[in-house]
């Protein structure tokens, strides 16, 4: 019978760990992060729901009794990163594996268009002999507290204190942002990557097409059947019945008076990355063409900005956050924010 009773317990713990059933009378949900997303495969939410018993699991109508017994712990391997707990269930206790499935989304083999020189040079290269794993989500704050605290890193611990940990990560500069990717077994993702994750292929049933005209937009392959080319092409107006909708494709200023973590976790590439477009600078590592190392679209650029296309970079000394570590090129004219801008990332991998 205890057997029956730890599947039962186990099946829905993973349901759980996958697919959280958030609703309003769940103290584990943190104020500004509805959905979903934030809490798939998340250990500090997984933490909360156990630790507080909120997670009620019955077997022929009798609530399985459960009481965890240690912190969920980080489980790293070249093949995924995991998860570990030890729990009691009916008295008797076992060590559970909760596996990260849900952070990372496999680039699909193909061939990919890379643009260099501000768009203005398009070059390919293709993945079709090996794997490659990309952050579904950019790094969030809860990510880089247990690699400081793994580092010891005080100073970054004492920093974050203050910060939500759902938020997504604006403090580290490139050489901390390495540093986090590999002690997750990753790297810093690549322009050329998230330039694939993002432009939507041509002909998605021909992996080996050439045919590489790069759409501006990651989730249409049209240009002209999205709002947000009215408003750059077409002089279009931005309405206010269409903005929630355009916000969460591209989270741009005109965004700024709407919840910014779910609008953005809300976007989606035509390949299943998340958080796309829009809200703060996102760095990648682009060794081809090193001055252009952040992708433009963001909080920082109204909405009939260029710069919220696909492929269009600016360059961040990685020295600071003021104007003068950046470099936004034709699109200085479009800014719209004094002082200080944040840089986000993601992390990616290699199988």
């Amino acid at each position: 019978m205890h057997s029956a009773i730890v599947l039962e317990f186990s099946e829905n713990l993973s349901r759980e760990w996958k697919y959280p059933s958030l609703n309003d009378k769940n103290e584990c949900i943190e104020e500004g992060f509805k959905s979903r997303d934030h809490y798939s495969c998340q250990p500090d939410y997984m933490q909360c729901l156990l630790k507080n018993r909120l997670l009620d699991v019955k077997i022929k109508g009798r609530i399985i009794k459960y009481k965890l017994l240690s912190d969920i712990l980080l489980k790293k391997s070249s093949a995924m990163r995991s998860y570990q707990l030890d729990i009691e269930i009916e008295n008797q206790k076992h060590k559970v594996t909760l596996i990260d499935s849900c952070r990372e989304i496999p680039l699909p083999k193909r061939v990919y268009p890379f643009f260099v020189a501000k768009r203005k040079v398009k070059t390919e290269w293709d993945n079709l002999d090996r794997t490659i794993f990309v952050d579904k989500y950019r790094v969030r704050n809860w990510e880089v507290l247990r690699w400081a605290i793994a580092s010891k890193n005080n100073k970054l611990i004492e920093d974050l204190k203050n910060k939500k940990m759902l938020d997504v990560s604006d403090s580290l500069s490139p050489a901390e942002m390495t540093k986090l990717c590999s002690f997750y077994g990753k790297q810093l993702i690549d322009a050329r990557v998230m330039d694939a994750a993002m432009i939507f292929p041509e002909e998605m049933d021909n992996p080996k097409s050439k045919l590489l005209r790069a759409p501006y937009y990651p989730w249409e392959r049209r240009n002209s059947n999205t709002k947000l080319y009215d408003i750059q092409f077409r002089n279009a107006e931005i309405l206010e019945k269409d903005i929630v909708d355009i916000c969460k494709n591209s989270y741009a200023f005109e965004c700024l008076h709407l919840a910014k973590s779910d609008s953005l976790v809300d976007s989606e590439s035509w390949m299943g990355m998340k958080e796309v477009m829009g809200g703060e600078f996102q760095f990648v590592k682009n060794n081809l063409n090193p001055s252009e190392n952040i992708l433009l679209s963001s909080e920082y650029f109204t909405l009939k900005s260029k710069a919220h296309r696909t492929g269009v970079r600016g360059a961040w000394s990685g020295e600071g956050k003021t104007r003068k570590e950046f470099e936004f090129f034709e699109f200085n004219g479009d800014l719209r924010k004094e002082g200080e801008f944040n840089v986000n990332f993601r992390c990616m991998r290699y199988r």
